[in-house]
């Protein structure tokens, strides 16, 4: 039985997946959908649920964002996209920002300087790039009395 064409298989069914694991890290990672404010059902599904919805208007805004990148990408050696870290922090502080705003005129341009601030942080998609993994932390990820504000 050749098992280099097995793992060939497995390879590729794996990188098919790729997108859905790079979403779940983000949900863990960036959003810290583990780190519930509440103990109870009630406050654990409303995180779960504006966890949700923000990682959902982030990916619009990210779709956006680098729609705008690969316009802009003359004279650069590398494929460009956005800088998930800053877009988060930016795109967070204009949603609540927005949210609490009257004037849609004063919302839409809340929202144009954050999307244009997002698109001057860019890092390259260098290609073939590895890195080797680190033991994880074996503490407590998310301290009961540690919840960071969003």
């Amino acid at each position: 039985m050749d098992t280099s064409f097995i793992l060939e298989d497995f390879k590729t069914l794996y990188f098919k997946r790729w997108g859905i694991e790079v979403k779940y890290n983000q949900l863990k990672s960036k959003y810290e959908l583990e780190n519930f404010s509440g103990a109870n059902p009630i406050a654990i599904m409303q995180d779960f649920y504006a966890c949700i919805y923000l990682a959902n208007l982030m990916s619009l805004a990210q779709a956006e964002a680098n729609e705008n990148a690969i316009v802009n990408k003359e004279g650069r050696k590398y494929e460009y996209k956005v800088n998930m870290n800053i877009l988060v922090g930016k795109m967070t502080k204009t949603l609540i920002r927005s949210l609490l705003e009257d004037d849609s005129h004063k919302r839409q341009m809340l929202f144009d300087k954050a999307m244009e601030s997002i698109t001057k942080n860019l890092v390259p998609i260098r290609p073939d790039r590895h890195f080797s993994r680190k033991e994880p932390s074996r503490k407590k990820k998310y301290p009961a009395n540690k919840r960071r504000a969003l």
